[in-house]
């Protein structure tokens, strides 16, 4: 059910009487070549027209169609650049980049060439022009230690710094790691450690 005033999903139980609000985010992906129009925060969307898939526990629709109005909110601007003597530090999520021949998940199709290309190019730019190159950035969801050095050489190319990468695993099963990414020249890595939480 989707309440008509507050637009919040509420899932029915399978158990008798029982109702709770989903808290995980609707999102909207293209399907197939079927572009989508830049959205952002505020914008309103009328009517999308699509496909509802589910993965790794948040829905989202493959747009077919999608007819929205635009928002008043001013358009979100790149950070400005740091000062001297100021370290920026990001942590952005990579969304599962998986390098070329890997598989996400049990039974999904391995990971082609040209979308880990078009995803990890995506992601610098975002550090490059949005986050004006961080000093250092922690990053999770990277499906191998060589996509953090890739992105590390990458970043590196597109902004004229230096980037050296580290990387541990996670207890995720697919091989999921963390890493980091840091400026050559403006920090030293002494040692990378992991900690658990208790129990």
């Amino acid at each position: 059910d989707l309440t008509p005033t507050t637009g919040i999903l509420l899932l029915r139980s399978t158990a008798p009487g029982r109702l709770h609000y989903h808290p995980a985010r609707v999102m909207l992906s293209p399907l197939g070549s079927v572009p989508l129009p830049p959205l952002r925060v505020g914008d309103r969307v009328a009517r999308a027209t699509g496909v509802v898939d589910i993965r790794y526990g948040s829905y989202r629709v493959l747009v077919t169609g999608l007819r929205a109005s635009p928002s008043a909110v001013p358009a979100a601007s790149p950070l400005p650049a740091p000062d001297s003597g100021t370290l920026a530090v990001v942590s952005m999520n990579l969304e599962n980049l998986f390098p070329p021949g890997a598989r996400v998940s049990t039974g999904a199709r391995p990971v082609r060439r040209r979308d880990y290309e078009r995803h990890r190019d995506k992601l610098v730019s975002l550090f490059a022009d949005d986050l004006r190159a961080p000093a250092r950035s922690v990053v999770t969801e990277a499906g191998s230690a060589s996509v953090v050095q890739d992105l590390a050489a990458r970043l590196g190319q597109c902004t004229g710094h230096a980037y050296h990468a580290a990387s541990r695993p996670s207890g995720d099963r697919r091989g999921i790691r963390e890493g980091f990414l840091w400026q050559v020249g403006r920090l030293h890595l002494e040692r990378v450690e992991s900690l658990s939480a208790p129990g």
